[in-house]
């Protein structure tokens, strides 16, 4: 997995407008509540979202390419947890913003994502705690070992 992917990821996330508007702040400066891998523990507030990357598959001859998988977790807090509301507005953004979607372009390659579906988890210990997760699958190829491999000379 290529070192800025996260990073990529992460801007993304926190640049887009419409989930600066739906998510909770952290830090100072206050910035959108997106964490890799896991919240902070004094984190205190709702919705926020966490993310894991994990290399799935990958050509180890060539670095011809590459799949990491992507999961978007999408935490809130609804009073009775009876609707997912707005966590499900931040989940319908994350796969407008990366389904289908180019993460990054170099002159070496490039990375892109692709949605694989979304699950509602019970979460019986925490009362009105709202968890979704979203699958992606992000393909990664080398740009220079396609060339070199696909030239007639």
């Amino acid at each position: 997995m290529p070192d800025k992917l996260p990073a990529e990821i992460q801007q993304r996330l926190i640049t887009d407008t419409t989930l600066r508007a739906l998510l909770a702040t952290y830090g100072s400066p206050a910035l959108p509540a997106v964490f890799q891998r896991r919240a902070p523990a004094d984190i205190g507030t709702f919705p926020y979202i966490t993310y894991d990357l994990d290399v799935v598959a990958d050509s180890a001859e060539t670095k011809l390419r590459e799949v990491t998988g992507l999961l978007m977790h999408v935490w809130a807090y609804v009073p009775g947890g009876s609707s997912p509301g707005k966590a499900q507005d931040i989940a319908l953004r994350i796969v407008e913003l990366f389904d289908e979607q180019r993460i990054y372009e170099s002159d070496h390659g490039g990375q892109r994502a692709f949605y694989r579906g979304q699950t509602l988890v019970d979460e019986p210990d925490a009362d009105g705690v709202i968890h979704i997760v979203l699958s992606f699958e992000i393909h990664g190829w080398n740009q220079h070992m396609a060339t070199f491999l696909t030239s007639t000379n």
